[in-house]
């Protein structure tokens, strides 16, 4: 897992998510305030929020797996 991805979710900001088991980004979103809408198994293919850009606690992202 890349370690700067609890760096920027502790910022308050999105990381790229993409290639990380929905498990990861489960734990990681969840533990930072943001609900997580998973559609399909495996590994991150897309995210609604961009890689980036700042959210606030109680935000919702959807993730598209393959």
């Amino acid at each position: 897992m890349p370690h700067n991805v609890e760096g920027l979710l502790k910022k308050g900001v999105v990381p790229n998510l993409q290639g990380m088991s929905a498990k990861d980004v489960l734990y990681l979103l969840e533990n930072n305030g943001i609900n997580v809408k998973l559609y399909g198994v495996g590994t991150v293919k897309q995210q609604s929020i961009e890689a980036g850009k700042k959210f606030n606690k109680g935000d919702k992202i959807s993730l598209i797996l393959s």
